[in-house]
C-alpha cells in the first residue's frame, strides 16, 4: 500500500516510517504540508498519516485540504496529535480525519491503529469498487446489486416508500424484501432519527445529492444497527422520482471509535476518567454553578507512604490497590460527582453535592475512611492512608486550573502536617484539620 508520512520531527517520521514498513508499506515521508498537498494531487495515496504540528500549516487544516481535494473523499487520514483535549479531537475528527492517534503512544498501540486504518482503506477501495460499477449498464448493475455486500435500494419520491431493495438486506437485517416492498422507509429507522431521514430524503428528492449520513435502523429481532447511507436522485426524463442509495452497516466501525474514544478518555488502569476528562467535567461543574448560582468542592488526593506497597509486594499489588481504591472512591460519591485518576496514586474528586466547606470536609472524611479499610491482595491485607486537599467553588478559584492548583497545595499541606485533609484558604495558605 502507497502509504504518505507527514511529520517534520525526524525521530517520530522514522519511528512511524519503520512500524509501516513493517507491515508492508511503501513509504513516501515529508515534513511539509504543502509537499504533502501536491503529493496527493499527484498520486492517490490511499493512507495519510500526519502529525499535527507541521511547519506552515497544522494538521487539522492539513486534514481539512486532504478532505476536500479531488479524491479526499477515498483517502484515509490518521492525524498523529500531543493534544488530547476532548475539544481538539473532536476538531480533528471534525476536520475528517478517520482516525486519531494521541502522543505519547505504545507501540502496540500504533501498531493497532495502523491495521485499522488499513481496514478503512480496504472497505473504501470495496466501497469504490461497488460504486464505479454502479455506472455500468443494467446487466451489470443488476448482477451487482445480487452481489453487494452492502444494501442497495430506491424509493419513491411521491409517498417514500420502497420501490426496491437487495437481496443484502435480509443478510443485514433480517428482513425479508417483500416484508418492505411498498413500505415506508422511514418505519425501519429508529424514532429519534427520523427527521435527520425525512430532511435527506427531501434534498433528495429537489435533485441534490446530500453528505453521507448515519441511521439506526430497526432490525427484525428488535436492535438497531447503525448504517451509513448514500444517496442520490433518480431522474428519468428529467425528472426526480425517487431516490436510490446504498447502505452500509458500521456498527462494528462505530464501536470501535467508541472503544477509542473512552479510551482516550480514561485511564487503563482503573477505568476511571483521566486528566482530560477531568478538566472537561471540571469546567462543565463550573459552567452549571454559574447558571444554578449553587458552588461545589473541587479535591485532590493522594496515597501517604504508597510506594512502600510497590518496594514490599510489587507493581502487580500496587495496581490492584490502586483499582480497589478507585472502586471504593466511586461507590460512595452520587452520580453527579466524578472521580478521575491524575496518574500515579493521586485521584481528583468533583464534589457537586457539597455545595460549602461543612459539606465537602463530611465527604472527604468519608472517602478517607474508605481508602484506608483493608484490601487483600494476593493474600495480603494491605492498608494506605491518604491526604486530601480541598477548593471551593467559587471561592478558591474561578476556573478549572484555579481550583486544580489551590486543591493541589492544599493536598501537600495535609501531607506534611499529617491531617488527613487541609482546605484552600484564599490569602491564608491552607487550613489543615484534623484525620
Amino acid at each position: 500500500m502507497k502509504t504518505l508520512l507527514v511529520d517534520d520531527d525526524p525521530t517520530m517520521r522514522k519511528l512511524i516510517g519503520h512500524v509501516l514498513a513493517e507491515r508492508g508499506h511503501d513509504v513516501a515521508a515529508t515534513t511539509d504540508a504543502e509537499a504533502a498537498l501536491a503529493a496527493c494531487a499527484a498520486e492517490p495515496f490511499p493512507l495519510v498519516v500526519v502529525d499535527s504540528g507541521p511547519p506552515r500549516m497544522d494538521g487539522i487544516e492539513l486534514c481539512r485540504r486532504l478532505r476536500a481535494s479531488p479524491g479526499g473523499d477515498r483517502r484515509v487520514v490518521l492525524v498523529v496529535t500531543a493534544q488530547d483535549h476532548p475539544d481538539t479531537l473532536s476538531k480533528v475528527l471534525e476536520a475528517g480525519a478517520s482516525d486519531y492517534l494521541a502522543k505519547p503512544f505504545h507501540l502496540t498501540t500504533l501498531d493497532a491503529r495502523l491495521a485499522l486504518a488499513e481496514r478503512q482503506v480496504a472497505n473504501l477501495e470495496e466501497h469504490r469498487r461497488i460504486e464505479d460499477a454502479l455506472r455500468q449498464n443494467e446487466e451489470h448493475y443488476r448482477t451487482l446489486v445480487e452481489i453487494a455486500p452492502d444494501v442497495i435500494y430506491g424509493i419513491s419520491a411521491d409517498d417514500g416508500t420502497f420501490t426496491s431493495i437487495s437481496p443484502s438486506f435480509e443478510r443485514t437485517t433480517g428482513w425479508a424484501v417483500d416484508d418492505w416492498l411498498g413500505k415506508p422507509f422511514g418505519e425501519l429507522v429508529h424514532v429519534d432519527d427520523r427527521a435527520i431521514e425525512r430532511e435527506r430524503f427531501a434534498q433528495t428528492v429537489r435533485g441534490d445529492s446530500p453528505a453521507p449520513y448515519e441511521l439506526r435502523i430497526r432490525t427484525r429481532d428488535g436492535r438497531h444497527l447503525v448504517a451509513e447511507f448514500r444517496c442520490a436522485p433518480k431522474i428519468e426524463a428529467g425528472r426526480v422520482v425517487g431516490a436510490m442509495g446504498i447502505a452500509r452497516d458500521i456498527t462494528d466501525r462505530k464501536r470501535i471509535e467508541q472503544m477509542l474514544e473512552h479510551r482516550a478518555l480514561h485511564d487503563s488502569l482503573t477505568d476511571l476518567p483521566n486528566r482530560a476528562l477531568l478538566h472537561d467535567r471540571l469546567e462543565q461543574a463550573i459552567h452549571s454553578a454559574e447558571r444554578s448560582q449553587v458552588g461545589f468542592a473541587f479535591a485532590v488526593m493522594d496515597l501517604d507512604h504508597f510506594k512502600q506497597v510497590n518496594d514490599r509486594f510489587g507493581h502487580h499489588a500496587g495496581d490492584m490497590l490502586l483499582k480497589a481504591v478507585a472502586d471504593r472512591l466511586s461507590s460512595v460519591l452520587r452520580a453527579s460527582d466524578t472521580v478521575a485518576r491524575l496518574g500515579g496514586d493521586e485521584f481528583a474528586i468533583i464534589m457537586q453535592s457539597a455545595v460549602g466547606e461543612r459539606d465537602a470536609i463530611a465527604v472527604a472524611r468519608k472517602l478517607l475512611r474508605v481508602t484506608q479499610a483493608s484490601s487483600i491482595v494476593d493474600g495480603h491485607a494491605l492498608n494506605v492512608a491518604a491526604s486530601m486537599g480541598l477548593a471551593l467553588y467559587p471561592l478558591h478559584g474561578g476556573d478549572a486550573d484555579s481550583l486544580l492548583r489551590g486543591a493541589d497545595t492544599a493536598m501537600y499541606a495535609a501531607k506534611r502536617d499529617h491531617s488527613g485533609v487541609a482546605v484552600c484558604a484564599t490569602g491564608r495558605g491552607v487550613q489543615a484539620l484534623a484525620r
